[in-house]
């Protein structure tokens, strides 16, 4: 089942997109830095990263890097030991 979202929701969290935006530009030096590091135009990076977005894993990872960030992934759980 796919995970629902709430009217007006986000792709990174319930936040607005302004709010996010705002958020990037303080923490990461804006849209447009972000877009040129990650080698996509600010366009495409708005679109990316709007509520309809649906990113190529590249494109994430490359956002993701232009931030700082990267992606991992975890089990969700501790596996059992074996006695």
């Amino acid at each position: 089942m796919p995970a629902r979202r709430k009217p007006g929701g986000h792709f990174f969290g319930q936040r607005r997109p302004d709010t996010d935006r705002t958020q990037s530009r303080c923490a990461f030096g804006g849209i447009q830095a972000v877009a040129e590091q990650a080698q996509l135009n600010p366009t495409q990076l708005y679109r990316t990263l709007s509520p309809k977005g649906n990113p190529a894993l590249s494109s994430l990872s490359a956002v993701l890097k232009a931030m700082g960030l990267r992606l991992a992934v975890q089990p969700l759980s501790a596996p059992a030991r074996a006695s």
